[in-house]
């Protein structure tokens, strides 16, 4: 299994990063630190499911993310409405 522990993600132009199902032994599991900057069609960042798989986030940190309403959704359907297509 992967070890990603620090992750950076910038000027990703998507109104979601994750699937909304990740499985059990997902990478991001041993996540420590997550940073976001510039994504400004983000409108939210993690799903219940996602939540539970980053156990071991200690740092998150986010940055000029313009639509960015939610950091944390309970269904999928959050997300959608949320999210504008162009």
């Amino acid at each position: 299994m992967p070890k990603l522990e620090t992750l950076e993600l910038r000027y990703i132009n998507t109104c979601k990063i994750w699937d909304d199902i990740l499985p059990v032994d997902s990478c991001i599991q041993n996540l420590t630190s997550l940073s976001v900057y510039s994504c400004h069609r983000l409108t939210s960042l993690f799903s219940s499911s996602v939540t539970r798989a980053l156990v071991r986030l200690e740092r998150l940190v986010i940055v000029n993310c313009s639509m960015l309403k939610d950091i944390f959704v309970q269904e999928e359907e959050e997300v959608i409405k949320h999210c504008r297509m162009e």
